[in-house]
């Protein structure tokens, strides 16, 4: 069978500043991310640590064996090897601690990129690409001279920029074939103080409870092959960034659509979709009603953006019962969406580490007040499982 990566650390992401940028770049008023938001409020209060130290003294080591070795022409393989551990020594995707992109250097699946743009003495490069149909992952990188602060910088109580040098990263936008379209921006990670990995999908907009009826709530998904425009503005620099990027898939994935239905008190649920690929596992399912007699423990409370409605995920397991972690919110890869009675959740998972021969998808009920110590407490429902072959 063919392996595929399984290690499942999410990278620390500066959320207050995801928060600001999904809310004024990535999506129509009436919308924005539910995963993130409530992330960001369990990360509030948190003391904040000096990421950039280790990174500083790691690129330096890099900086300087680097000119040295490279310089010299020569190389041991060894070595070269060893300079991958080394950050941006090899793919930048090497050393993030994401299962998906890990597995994707080592297939060789990641797509050099050389597009660039210069303003004012700063240059904004696009280095490298990772898509697989499901998710597209971007390095970004700055350069120039003059920064007083890194490329995410420093935030205020409401994600924006404060004392902010020149070149921080203020605001970004994506278009497909030149067409500008929700994408749903599910993390900006920090590589260092002049590089970020940008991670977002095709997922449904997250309509707000008060958007107008109406709305199409169909999944726009990504051509296999497209040009992809990214549009920037940073600090201190009054002429926005553009660069278009070519992006293509080049993986061979397993697509079902088992069209299954599992019902549980008032409530039903489908199955739309699954996607199997060697960088990302990708689960759509579709509710509707409610569950009778259910405690309040399982119910958003009040306050809460869905309040009222179910706390429902799911978990995906293989045939040996080896369960995903999921890519956000605590490890369950997603939370839900919720529009006119109609529960849409569509979650993103670490790859399996071999193609299974099924997967069963086991829904469940968790405890919201065991997220703010960074557990799940979970309440599984039998009676909604599906179980699903995978073809040969």
């Amino acid at each position: 069978m063919e392996r595929w990566s399984n290690q499942d650390e999410l990278a620390e992401t500066q959320m207050k500043h995801v928060e600001r940028l999904i809310r004024e770049t990535q999506m129509p008023v009436s919308t924005y991310s539910h995963g993130i938001m409530k992330k960001i409020g369990e990360r509030r209060g948190r003391k904040k640590t000096n990421i950039w130290k280790k990174a500083l003294i790691g690129t330096t080591v890099a900086a300087v064996v680097g000119g040295i070795l490279l310089g010299s022409g020569f190389v041991s393989p060894v070595m070269a090897e060893a300079l991958k551990h080394i950050p941006l020594i090899g793919s930048v995707f090497q050393n993030h601690n994401d299962a998906g992109l890990k597995r994707a250097v080592e297939k060789n699946l990641v797509a050099p990129l050389q597009q660039s743009v210069t303003h004012d003495g700063v240059t904004l490069a696009a280095k490298e690409m990772i898509y697989d149909g499901s998710r597209l992952s971007l390095v970004l990188e700055r350069s120039g001279e003059g920064f007083t602060e890194t490329f995410l910088g420093e935030f205020d109580a409401d994600g924006r920029t404060f004392g902010a040098g020149k070149g921080v990263l203020d605001h970004i936008r994506f278009k497909v074939n030149g067409e500008e379209r929700f994408m749903s921006l599910t993390s900006l990670h920090p590589v260092n103080e002049h590089t970020i990995i940008v991670k977002f999908n095709d997922a449904r907009p997250v309509l707000s409870p008060g958007a107008v009826k109406g709305m199409d709530t169909t999944i726009k998904r990504f051509p296999d092959q497209f040009d992809l425009t990214i549009e920037a503005t940073l600090t201190e620099i009054m002429t926005p960034f553009s660069m278009t990027v070519p992006v293509k898939k080049n993986t061979e994935n397993i697509v079902l659509k088992p069209s299954m239905k599992s019902t549980y008190s008032n409530f039903s649920l489908s199955l739309e979709q699954v996607e199997l690929t060697p960088i990302t596992t990708r689960m759509q399912l579709v509710g509707k009603g409610e569950i009778e007699a259910l405690p309040e423990i399982y119910i958003a409370p009040k306050g809460d953006y869905y309040e009222g409605k179910l706390n429902l995920g799911a978990d995906i397991v293989d045939e040996h019962g080896n369960s995903l972690k999921g890519l956000s919110y605590h490890g369950m890869g997603g939370g839900i969406n919720f529009y006119e009675g109609i529960y849409y959740l569509d979650f993103m998972y670490n790859p399996f580490s071999e193609k299974p021969e099924q997967i069963t998808i086991k829904p469940y009920l968790y405890e919201a007040i065991t997220l703010t110590n960074h557990t799940v407490t979970k309440k599984y429902i039998p009676e909604l499982e599906f179980i699903v072959p995978v073809p040969k």
